[in-house]
């Protein structure tokens, strides 16, 4: 069997997926960012902060002209609240 051109045919489509992270960083042994009396994510010993929660966001899309994807991953903290006006 030898080379030939040929053309391949994909549908379009876009796939997006959302995941907690908490549960496998805890079974990681990552635990303590999670728990406010052992976080130690603070910039000083007077100020502590710690991970309410770690979210990954990530999608792939194709259609006929290109294929592009990306992902986020970002963690969730009591500081980051922002409360309602």
């Amino acid at each position: 069997m030898g080379e030939r051109d040929g053309y391949i045919r994909l549908p379009r489509f876009r796939i997006e997926t959302q995941a907690d992270l908490s549960a496998p960083l805890k079974a990681m042994g990552m635990s303590q960012v999670f728990d406010p009396a052992r976080a130690a994510l603070g910039a000083s010993a007077t100020a502590s902060a710690l991970l309410m929660a770690a979210m990954q966001q990530d999608f792939v899309e194709v259609n006929e002209r290109h294929g592009s994807s990306d992902i986020c991953s970002y963690g969730n903290s009591p500081r980051d609240r922002v409360s309602p006006s």
